[in-house]
């Protein structure tokens, strides 16, 4: 069954602000509805979207 979440509970989840947040929407990157000014998100695509942009440890490495 699909879980709606509203983009403010999105943003605290992916630790990202509203505004990116709203890009990644209206990009397509993310499954949302729009009603009004309020963005609801899939909470498997945010899942999937967030997997997919995690950064590892060692992909770091040599960085300051």
């Amino acid at each position: 069954m699909e879980k709606w979440i509203p983009v403010g509970d999105a943003c605290q989840k992916a630790g990202i602000s509203h505004r990116r947040m709203t890009r990644i929407l209206e990009a397509g990157e993310l499954v949302g509805e729009q009603v009004g000014d309020e963005w609801n998100v899939r909470e498997d695509s945010l899942d999937a979207w967030m997997a997919a942009h995690r950064v590892a440890a060692h992909d770091l490495e040599g960085i300051n």
